[in-house]
């Protein structure tokens, strides 16, 4: 008889030791870990599969439907609780939170050793399984590349007490930067977070590992190194897994010391910039569409068949249900637009798409459902369309164009079964979740159907009951212990109390994940009509649910299991039900809420358990308060206000938000006034220049500071703290404070000097012009307080002259960090509705503004023309990698330069290199933004604001991928960075000196000190002669000065440098030239040439004019040193 072996056995074989610890790890925002994860689980294995459909969590619904909502079950449950089969071939698997974030952090990093001591040390006799150590451990993160946390696994295998208990595999999953970007994108971050967080951190995180993993022979015996671009579908990844454990060889096995250095090199520095994230979101915005179009097209077509359309809607609800959890977000929305959207024009209006015909097909369905048969594959395709309908913006298509989704959410809390009246809650969160503002799905719910909260509310209670039947059987319990009843009844007595809390716990978990009771109170918030539906015996019930589920004997059953008590959650949800109902329901039902003494105790009693857990969470406690004062201390607050003879200026938000009496009886200023507005820019929806708005709204107001930008919507949130008040001593913790979003619904939106139009792609030009119009009317009528009526025909006479109402150009703040502004910065529309009755009428042919970066030349300041076309000409006769070393005898001296003209050699010098490189490279791949870095840029070209950065050590950076400069190691190519310096005639190496800044020194030691960054990185030293000669300009020498660090003769007390020559071949000859450098200093004139921050060149020529002009030349940032 053969052994029937669980799948992690098939899987892995049967485990060697009593633990096998699997830690997956590569690069932070990566997918690897939940296509992992679902291997590793197998919801295809070990989720309920009912006639092709896989649901994870279907069979609990089933048991938790025969326990609580079936009459007689009692027994049988219990029978089944004792008799469950065990697994002989493994304790099971489990998949361990990791809740360490900082290595650096020593309580962090002790509470996880404990937590593995105890695992390896745990006894191996438990008779309860769930109390066993499981056989399969899953760890991870890109945390794991750490050696903190490694070192932990190092030191058991020394201790013999613990190194027999355990076998660890260590996963890695390793990617090239492309993949690195790719994975970050999705998360709609700024740019800077890219190359200062994400990218530092991964390579920080590689080079630490690969330090540790050379170290240590059992770690190379026992960790798979993996290209994570090399594992494109499921299929290769179980494979790979399925070696995990076998002692055969595997070509990813880090003991194979040429595999450690390939791998190590993986990752190459690029310099993103925010054109990056354009081009990189387009192509894969293509890719996603024309893969999800691939494999969901057909479905639809089979979905419109009756024949096939059952197996149709099984397949795609499998794809929702399982492979959306492996998505990112740029794949999940291509997937989300195809479902609701449809495939070609008008599919969503005439409801011929895929989402449409699932909502059909379960109408359907249940009025045909003659049996129970049927039921999970409503359930499921109630859950595909809840998960299609979550994005943010595509909802509002689905429930405007689909009128009967609304029937089949009413059908499905009508019935009575346990899994489809979840759903069918799940379906109407989903919908009323939509808009919470405006209530205009509650308006829909109510025009379908006038008894639609009586249906909904009808389902909650029935779902809270077995609460109720919880209640009955502790009193039936206590009456048979009061009885004295037999000792073996009493026990039987016990057991069944036991498993009806622990069934209760099990039902109120999934009460809180499959529907938020919360987001219905929209349904009361919304309809004065609604809360009229309410009885006495509605709050009777509701109330007798939250004694029960903060009764102590239930929560007993669940300490030590949960970070947060599901039951106490639940009452949280029915504080935010409640609040509604106690605001607009009939005076009678009120004051039944009122007269509920029990929630005076049972209320704070839930916020106290949530106090107490170790992740508090504010929004549950927000819950319970908000309707607590008011329920309970509103009239008292006004009667302790109207007692105090001095004025309150300022409520705490949690009073302003839930006691609107408080404030309306004595006045009290609005409260967003004592709180900070966030704007966040996220590439997602970036905001594009308008510079021909820009320059009217400029002219018109009088401000030259002004910006007009714009986007599809503003992503904007208001911090309210209740602890403090958000002033200049307390502003670094603006993130302790609650934050609320704005509705975004606005036509415009006024930053202090940055006014946004939010236009949507598809908006016709008068559209935007309106937008214009109302805009700059606001402005004028509150800052310059002029009269409306006059300012809208202002601002109606200027904005006509426009001609472009659409840009292709990156404003100040695209992909930046958030923005934060006071109160008083922002201004809002005013009368824009009166302002969109405007009839406009656009005659003149409207363009779009182009992208500037992609006409470089159309924006070279006017000044730079005549020398941006010499040069260009020029470097083509140059070669960087060509140049004759001039000796003493060819070299020319050069001329003496006043200020001014130190300033234009530097700015020349960067110029004609720049021009040199696009030259090499060509304009397309080396553009202002993304490769010079010095302000001098801004001389030559004065729009292209963005990543000027003096601070950086040098001037420009250039991925080297053709290997012009450097040669990389192998497939590896290198990024340069250049440091310019210019002279006024030519260069040579015996007598130029220049200066150093500390950055720039800095910042080529870090790459020299840095064995893996010299594999990867190269500074230069570029000197261009002749810079004041455009016909004459010239590389005077270029190096790579981090190849030949000291090649650099630079004084410690100036970083005044001279290069050391190549015809200098010993060190008599070196001192020599030094002694005479240094009585020549004391006898000449120095002759300097600068760039920006005093990156000059010094010459020394003989000269006889006074004494202050041959001081030497002290560079800027040196200047006030002392």
């Amino acid at each position: 008889m053969t052994e029937s072996l669980c799948w992690y056995c098939k899987l892995f074989g049967k485990p060697s030791r009593r633990i096998n610890f699997i830690i997956v790890t590569g690069a932070a925002h990566s997918l690897i870990y939940e296509r992992v994860k679902c291997i590793f689980r197998n919801d295809s294995y070990i989720s309920s599969s009912t006639d092709g459909i896989r649901l994870r969590d279907y069979k609990t619904l089933t048991d938790i439907n025969d326990k609580l909502f079936n009459d007689g079950n009692h027994s049988s449950s219990i029978d089944q609780a004792v008799s469950t089969p065990m697994e002989a071939c493994c304790n099971g698997s489990t998949v361990m939170p990791n809740d360490i974030e900082d290595v650096s952090n020593s309580l962090q990093l002790n509470t996880f050793k404990k937590q593995m001591i105890e695992l390896l040390r745990s006894k191996v006799e438990e008779k309860s399984k769930e109390r066993r150590s499981k056989s399969w451990i899953l760890l991870s993160g890109s945390i794991f590349l750490e050696p903190p946390l490694l070192n932990i696994f190092l030191q058991f295998t020394a201790l013999n007490s613990l190194s027999s208990s355990f076998t660890l595999t260590v996963l890695c999953f390793l990617v090239k930067e492309a993949r690195l970007f790719e994975n970050w994108l999705p998360h709609h971050r700024s740019i800077q977070d890219y190359q200062e967080h994400t990218f530092r951190e991964y390579d920080t995180h590689i080079r630490n590992f690969f330090l540790l993993l050379n170290s240590s022979k059992y770690l190379q015996d026992n960790t798979l190194l993996v290209d994570e671009g090399t594992i494109l579908n499921d299929s290769t990844l179980q494979a790979l897994m399925q070696g995990l454990f076998r002692k055969e060889s595997s070509k990813y096995r880090a003991s194979d010391k040429q595999l450690r250095a390939d791998m190590a090199k993986l990752l190459s520095p690029v310099q993103r910039t925010i054109r990056d994230i354009f081009v990189t979101r387009r192509d894969l915005k293509s890719h996603y569409h024309r893969r999800a179009k691939i494999r969901l097209e057909p479905l639809f077509h089979d979905l419109q068949q009756s024949s096939a359309a059952v197996n149709a809607a099984r397949q795609i609800a499998n794809i929702v249900l399982d492979d959306f959890k492996c998505m990112n977000d740029g794949e999940l929305k291509a997937y989300r637009k195809l479902c609701v959207c449809g495939f070609q024009n008008h599919d969503l209006e005439n409801g011929n798409t895929i989402a449409a015909q699932l909502v059909h097909l379960a109408v359907y369905l249940l009025k045909n459902n003659n049996d129970d048969g049927s039921i999970p594959l409503i359930y499921s395709i109630v859950l595909a369309i809840c998960e299609i309908g979550a994005h943010f913006y595509l909802r509002h298509d689905l429930f405007n164009h689909t009128p009967e989704i609304y029937t089949l959410s009413l059908l499905l809390v009508s019935q009575r079964q346990y899994p489809i009246t979840l759903s069918g809650l799940r379906l109407c969160n989903t919908i009323l979740k939509a808009d919470q503002n405006e209530y205009k799905y509650v308006t829909n719910y109510l025009t379908h159907d006038p008894l639609t909260a009586r249906k909904i509310l009808n389902a909650i209670i029935w779902l809270l009951s077995p609460n109720q039947t919880l209640k009955k059987i502790w009193e039936e319990s206590k009456e048979e212990q009061e009885n004295e009843y037999h000792a073996s009844e009493s026990t039987k007595t016990e057991s069944a109390v036991y498993i009806s809390e622990r069934d209760c716990f099990r039902h109120a978990e999934i009460l809180i994940s499959q529907s938020c009771i919360s987001n219905l109170a929209s349904l009361f918030y919304g309809s004065v009509d609604n809360c009229m539906q309410l009885t006495q015996d509605d709050v009777y019930q509701l109330t007798e649910v939250i004694d029960v589920l903060t009764d102590s004997r239930l929560l007993a059953c669940i300490q030590g299991e949960y970070h947060c008590p599901p039951s106490v959650v639940l009452v949280s949800e029915l504080c935010a039900l409640l609040k509604p109902i106690l605001l607009y329901s009939s005076p009678s039902v009120c004051l039944a809420l009122i007269n509920q003494n029990n929630i005076l105790s049972t209320v704070p009693k839930t916020v106290q358990i949530l106090l107490q857990m170790n992740e508090v969470n504010k929004n549950l406690i927000n819950l319970c308060i908000n309707f607590y004062i008011y329920a309970c201390l509103e009239i008292k607050i006004i009667q302790n206000l109207s007692r105090d003879s001095l004025q309150c200026y300022f409520m705490l938000p949690s009073i302003a938000r839930t006691c609107p009496l408080v404030l309306a009886t004595f006045g009290i200023d609005y409260i967003e006034r004592k709180g900070k507005i966030e704007w966040l820019h996220g590439h997602n929806n970036p905001e594009t220049y308008l510079n021909e708005l820009t320059q009217i709204f400029r002219a018109t107001l009088d401000d030259k500071d002004l910006e007009v930008v714009s986007a599809v919507y503003a992503t904007v949130g208001l911090f309210l703290p209740d602890s403090f008040v958000i002033d200049s001593t307390t502003e670094n913790r603006i993130k302790e404070s609650k934050r609320y979003w704005f509705d975004s619904n606005y036509p415009f939106w006024v930053f202090n000097n940055i006014i946004l139009l939010c236009n949507e792609q598809q908006d016709k030009d008068a559209s935007r012009e309106i937008r214009a119009i109302s805009a700059l009317t606001t402005l004028l009528h509150k800052r310059k307080h002029i009269p409306f009526e006059e300012a809208k025909s202002i601002a109606q006479k200027n904005i006509s002259k426009c001609k472009a109402f659409r840009s292709e150009n990156m404003a100040s703040v695209t992909c930046t960090g958030a923005t934060i502004y006071s109160f008083t910065d922002m201004l809002f529309p005013t009368d824009h509705n009166y302002v969109e009755s405007i009839i406009i009428s656009i005659g003149k042919n409207t363009t779009i503004e182009k992208d500037i970066e992609k006409t470089t030349r159309s924006v070279i300041a006017a000044d730079r023309i005549a020398e941006d076309q010499i040069y260009r000409h020029r470097v083509k006769t140059q070669d960087h990698s060509q140049r004759s070393r001039k000796t003493i005898n060819d070299w020319k001296d050069p001329s003496i330069v006043d200020g001014i003209e130190q300033m234009r050699i530097g700015q020349n010098a960067e110029h004609f290199f720049f021009v040199y490189l696009q030259n090499l490279y060509g304009s397309a791949d080396v553009t202002p933004t993304k490769n010079w870095r010095s302000s001098s840029r801004l001389t030559t070209y004065p729009k292209y604001r963005q990543t000027v950065d003096d601070s950086a050590g040098f001037d420009f950076e250039l991925h080297d991928t053709r290997q012009l400069f450097v040669r990389g190691s192998g497939s590896t190519t290198k990024l340069c960075y250049f440091e310019v310096k210019g002279t006024s005639g030519s260069f040579n190496e015996t007598h130029s000196r220049f200066y150093i800044s500390q950055n720039e020194l800095y910042m080529c030691q870090s790459i020299v000190d840095d064995s893996q960054r010299r594999e990867h990185e190269a500074y230069f030293i570029v000197v261009i002669e002749n810079c004041l000669d455009a016909e004459k300009i010239a590389f005077g020498t270029v190096f790579n000065w981090s190849d030949n660090f000291h090649k650099l003769d630079i004084s410690p007390e100036t970083y005044r440098c001279r290069i050391i020559s190549s015809s200098l071949t010993n060190v008599s000859n070196s001192k020599k030239e030094e002694t005479r450098d240094y009585n020549n200093d004391q006898q000449q004139q120095r002759m300097k040439t600068n760039n920006r921050y005093g990156n000059s060149t010094t010459q020394n020529v003989s000269t006889k004019k006074d004494d202050a002009a041959s001081r030497p030349y002290v560079p800027p940032y040196r200047r006030n040193a002392d």
